[in-house]
């Protein structure tokens, strides 16, 4: 009795028999072997760590400038109220406008009046005075500075006028 499947194959007649199988197996495992080293050049040239900024870094900085600037704004409306407040007393002095920043102080505002005895245009600044100043101010220290400011005359530098608290 001679079964289909007894048969002794041998291992050249089956590769006679069934080559296509045996190249269909070496093109997969050469596809397999191009797709692992196709994968592994871009692994390699592509950096397993990307840095990416966050996003709130950028907003953040925004934010603060943007909370600077108002504040800034804010500053300078409230020292130009102050400015039009203490000339609302004074008969010698028109307000004009509030000037640019000008040097290296930032809380020192400057403002354009106009000298109504005079007619011309002068320059007024305000600068917050330091709560540890350890000069008293009154009547007679108020006489002493105008003429101390009054006396000091250089071609560089403003005449001062007038001076107050």
């Amino acid at each position: 009795m001679n079964e289909p499947f007894d048969e002794d194959i041998s291992w050249n007649l089956f590769i006679h028999q069934y080559y296509w199988a045996f190249v269909l197996i070496v093109v997969l495992a050469l596809f397999v072997l191009c797709l692992l080293l196709w994968y592994m050049r871009r692994c390699r040239r592509e950096p397993r760590y990307e840095y990416t900024a966050l996003a709130d870094e950028n907003i953040l900085h925004d934010r603060l400038e943007m909370d600077r600037k108002m504040q800034k704004d804010s500053d300078r409306n409230m020292s130009t109220i102050r400015c039009q407040y203490y000339l609302r007393g004074s008969t010698r002095y028109v307000f004009l406008r509030h000037l640019p920043d000008m040097g290296s102080r930032l809380d020192k505002n400057w403002f354009l009046v106009r000298d109504t005895t005079t007619r011309t245009e002068r320059l007024l600044t305000m600068t917050p005075m330091a709560e540890i100043c350890p000069m008293r101010y009154n009547a007679d220290t108020r006489q002493v500075l105008l003429e101390l400011f009054l006396a000091l005359q250089h071609p560089y530098i403003y005449p001062v006028l007038d001076f107050d608290r």
